[in-house]
This record gives C-alpha cells, structure tokens and sequence, in this order.
C-alpha cells in the first residue's frame, strides 16, 4: 500500500475526473445514486471490480474533522483506523496523507479501509483498474457511481444488504 499526500490526492483526483472527460478535472455526474444506512457495504463494493490491479481511494474530508485527537477508548473507530495505518507504515494524520493506492492482492485492505470510510462518514473518491471505475463516498451516506463498478447490479445488490 502507498499513501499519498494531500497535494498529491488533488492531484490524482483531478487526473481520475479528467479520464472520465472533464478537461478541467471537476467531477462527474453520477450514473446512479445510492443512499446507505451507516454500516458497511465495503465486500460487495470491491467485489465487484475483481479482480482489479489497482485501487485508489482519496480522502477529501470528514464531517467532524479526522479523529487525530480521538485515538482514545471513546473513539474506538478512528483509533482502530490509525492503528490499522500504523500497521501499515503510515503515521501521519489522515488529513495529511489523505490517498490510499493497492495494489491487486490487496482486496482485504481496501475492504477494511472502505469500511472506515463507510462508518466514519468520509467524502472519498474510489478508482479501480483495469477499466474505468469510479464511485465518490459522501458522508450523508450517500453513494455515487460515476463509471464502472457494474453500477446497476451493484446498486441492486447494495440496496438488498440494506440500503435504500
């Protein structure tokens, strides 16, 4: 796993915004809109780009900032979440070095990190290769597929493990 700075998100985010052909590298119109309860969707997400060669998920906010100061007991998400990026090598805040790349092999990581993003509330960016797979996280629990991602079966098979 890589992660990347915050310049370096930006950065990535404009160039995945402008594949999808926006020159300008702003976002997308969604192709589908799913809402969630909180929770998480994150198995059925990535399993629907296996197998993938390369996983990119940027971070661009939070609704109550990035948990740095809540690593103690009465947080138990955002520590178990710094602790998983500690595990990894990265001891920098999320706000820092918000961008995640995995490679192939690394399905079980994005799962769990899609998971924080899912229960924490993240605004993210999620882009899959090979192909063209793009889906934005937003924290209102909302789902958006911007390309890829078999965005009609997943929204289905989301909305049947409790979305809505």
């Amino acid at each position: 796993m890589q992660f990347l700075t915050a310049e370096e998100s930006h950065e990535m985010e404009k160039r995945i915004w402008r594949q999808l052909g926006d020159p300008d590298g702003r976002p997308a119109s969604a192709r589908s809109t799913v809402y969630y309860e909180c929770g998480t969707r994150a198995r059925a997400i990535v399993e629907a780009v296996m197998p993938f060669t390369q996983a990119t998920l940027l971070s661009s906010a939070t609704p109550f900032g990035d948990g740095w100061d809540k690593r103690d007991a009465e947080y138990p998400v955002w520590r178990d979440f710094y602790n998983w990026r500690n595990a990894r090598g990265e001891n920098e805040r999320l706000y820092t070095m918000p961008g995640h790349v995995l490679a192939g092999d690394e399905s079980e990581d994005l799962i769990k990190l899609l998971t924080f993003a899912l229960t924490l509330g993240w605004d993210a960016l999620l882009a899959a290769r090979p192909g063209r797979n793009v889906l934005s996280l937003s924290h209102d629990d909302r789902i958006e597929f911007h390309a890829g991602f078999k965005h009609r079966s997943l929204a289905a098979k989301l909305t049947n493990v409790g979305s809505r």
